[in-house]
């Protein structure tokens, strides 16, 4: 699926892509990271046993991060809690994501990305646990559609195209009666917490770009393969 075809988002593709999501059982292990308590530690005391649980977590979407890895992750979020704190208030679909939030979202994730054997994938992980309202994970089939260099991805000019997706899925859902689009969605396929509209476009993407490339039958524990 290209870029054209996914712009073409409705409430109804939306949550045909979560329930394929959330039957594979990629949402179990979600919902656990997914918790407010985690994400206040992550965004205002990055400790060792918290950066060590969300290392954990990306590496059962097979993201491979090198437990060496660790302090060099948790230091970069320690340097970055007040830009984290700030972005806890910005939403994709909202109208407070303009080009200084996009600047610092930018910065947290290219000095994410420049940790070694962590990168972009990872680093958009990291951030789609840390500030689900605002943050799309991304992969390398999701980079190859959309035309991103490996070598410096733009991750905030991705999150634009994003929230182009999230508006249109809102205006879609209000003509038909749905103020919360991403409530709705959320109880309709049984999630146990309510995801945002960041994390429900999140998987609408990569239900219709990675999922397809995967092998039948693989293991939940390969999920979020990074096809290459």
């Amino acid at each position: 699926m290209n870029p054209d075809q996914l712009s073409r988002v409705t409430l109804a593709k939306v949550e045909k892509a979560e329930a394929k999501y959330h039957a594979r059982g990629y949402n179990s292990t979600y919902e656990e990271v997914y918790k407010a308590c985690f994400r206040e530690r992550l965004i205002t005391n990055p400790d060792k046993d918290s950066v060590l649980r969300l290392t954990k977590f990306v590496n059962s979407w097979s993201n491979r991060t090198r437990y060496s890895t660790l302090p060099h992750l948790e230091a970069v979020l320690s340097s970055h809690t007040k830009t984290n704190d700030h972005l806890r208030d910005v939403r994709l679909e909202g109208d407070s994501l303009e080009s200084g939030s996009l600047d610092a979202v930018q910065s947290v994730f290219q000095e994410l990305s420049s940790v070694k054997h962590f990168g972009p994938t990872g680093a958009s992980k990291y951030l789609g646990v840390i500030q689900p309202q605002l943050c799309v994970m991304w992969d390398v089939p999701i980079r190859k559609v959309y035309g991103y260099s490996e070598k410096a991805p733009d991750y905030a000019d991705y999150l634009v195209k994003m929230r182009k997706l999230a508006l249109r899925l809102l205006a879609d859902a209000g003509r038909r009666g749905i103020t919360d689009p991403a409530d709705n969605i959320s109880q309709k396929i049984g999630i146990r917490v309510s995801y945002t509209l960041a994390t429900l476009i999140n998987h609408y993407v990569w239900v219709n770009v990675t999922m397809p490339l995967q092998k039948r039958n693989t293991p939940i524990s390969t999920q979020h393969e990074q096809v290459k």
